[in-house]
């Protein structure tokens, strides 16, 4: 009798002092994101720490831990720690988010890029990660891919500053839309809370860029039912795709307008891109449009992303004479590709 007693009391020790690292675990995790929140990142260092001697299956404590090294720049401890949470958890979006940053920050950028896929995986919704995949593409002069990440990133938070700073450089710069740019310009000095070099430079740009807008704009000419003299039409955004309709190749289908543009001069080649990039954003396995943009960014000298395309179109099984004219065309400019 007296043994089950004391069996009895040894069970209810056990429980006992189990609950109460449960409790002092929560409370230790409680009080390291407090210190981290206030950037004392030695302290909440040794406070999860102190978490993961009382658990070290404790994937959130891990995170956190990789957290606090990122910031202390201890970037093969972080690594470590966010690998170490995959491992409990291969479903924790913000650890492979956080390895894509030391990735970048390595200079590992297909790594980074494959973090960052599988953080956006798990999290669509994961504005960091589509921001930093929008960087990398754009680091590479992947302009369409860099469009596809940023616009994800806008959509799901329009006054996200970095998203539409980086989107207006590309309409601008790029694709040489400028009410597009204007209007990312705008949404980012709207997130401004100071006034930057950056912002000053954006703000001069605006002002002339809108001054040459409504000079365009005043130009547009409508027919009217009955004959008169000609008025200004409406504003309308100009250079979007669904608005090339004003020129001579007004009721041409997409590929025959994409067509029209190539041929039609160099100030044309970014239209004949971003209708491009809007047909494929439809149908992303059309070989016939993979094979257009191989021409379009060799006319644009990105030859890197000419070489992807024409990869992609391979791989689609077009192997036809013009393909393989292409292909020789790129191999003239590259040796290290072949077929």
């Amino acid at each position: 009798m007296k043994s089950r007693l004391r069996v009895g009391s040894l069970i209810l020790c056990f429980l006992l002092c189990c609950q109460g690292c449960v409790h002092n675990k929560h409370v230790l995790m409680d009080q390291g994101k407090k210190l981290y929140a206030e950037d004392k990142y030695k302290q909440s260092q040794k406070i999860f720490s102190k978490v993961l001697k009382i658990d070290e299956q404790d994937a959130e404590a891990h995170y956190y831990l990789g957290k606090v090294l990122l910031k202390l720049n201890d970037l093969d401890g972080a690594s470590k720690e966010f690998s170490s949470s995959l491992k409990i958890n291969p479903r924790l979006s913000q650890s492979f988010s956080h390895l894509g940053i030391i990735a970048i920050m390595k200079k590992d950028y297909e790594a980074a890029v494959t973090f960052l896929r599988n953080a956006i995986l798990y999290d669509p919704a994961d504005i960091s990660a589509l921001n930093n995949l929008g960087f990398i593409f754009l680091m590479k002069r992947d302009y369409g891919e860099a469009l596809k990440y940023y616009t994800k990133s806008q959509k799901i938070l329009p006054d996200d500053p970095i998203a539409n700073l980086n989107l207006a450089e590309i309409f601008r710069k790029v694709l040489l839309d400028k009410e597009k740019a204007v209007y990312h310009y705008q949404k980012y000095l709207g997130a401004q809370t100071q006034e930057t070099a950056t912002a000053l430079e954006i703000r001069a740009w605006l002002q002339k860029t809108l001054e040459e807008l409504n000079n365009e704009r005043a130009q547009i000419v409508i027919e009217r039912p009955d004959p008169g003299t000609p008025t200004t039409a409406d504003p309308v955004p100009l250079n979007r795709p669904e608005d090339l309709d004003s020129g001579p190749e007004n009721g041409l289908d997409v590929l025959q307008k994409i067509q029209y543009y190539e041929t039609s001069g160099d100030e044309n080649y970014n239209k004949a891109l971003l209708l491009l990039l809007a047909e494929l954003e439809k149908e992303p396995g059309n070989a016939l449009l993979h094979k257009r943009l191989v021409f379009i960014y060799l006319k644009l000298g990105s030859l890197k992303q000419a070489i992807r395309e024409l990869k992609i179109v391979k791989n689609m099984g077009m192997q036809d004479a013009e393909t393989r004219a292409l292909w020789d065309q790129i191999n003239s400019l590259s040796e290290n590709n072949t077929w």
